[in-house]
């Protein structure tokens, strides 16, 4: 462990450096929020995804990562790019 009369945030970084505390994360280290989305243009977080992260369960995570690839391209490509939502039942496309 850390040395004795370390701070909680000297443990915390010991420890991830050590291999100890890692947990999956999207984030490229390109930080930078687009304030029209508040989306990182790095990882598709939102501001409240990136600030409870490291408080939040695996599956939480694993969950929100899951959708970060559709959530950038709805929020940053040209509308061609993105799949269709899929059709209502019945066949009819009403908004």
């Amino acid at each position: 462990m850390g040395p004795k009369g370390a701070t909680h945030d000297e443990r915390r970084r010991l420890a991830y450096m050590s291999g100890m505390a890692r947990i999956s994360t999207p984030c490229i280290r390109v930080c930078l929020l687009d304030r029209e989305t508040g989306l990182c243009e790095g990882c598709g977080r939102t501001t409240d995804e990136i600030a409870r992260w490291g408080t939040i369960g695996e599956a939480e995570r694993l969950a929100i990562m899951a959708g970060l690839e559709l959530r950038m391209r709805r929020a940053f490509l040209p509308e061609a790019t993105c799949p269709a939502p899929p059709a209502q039942a019945g066949g009819l496309d009403r908004p």
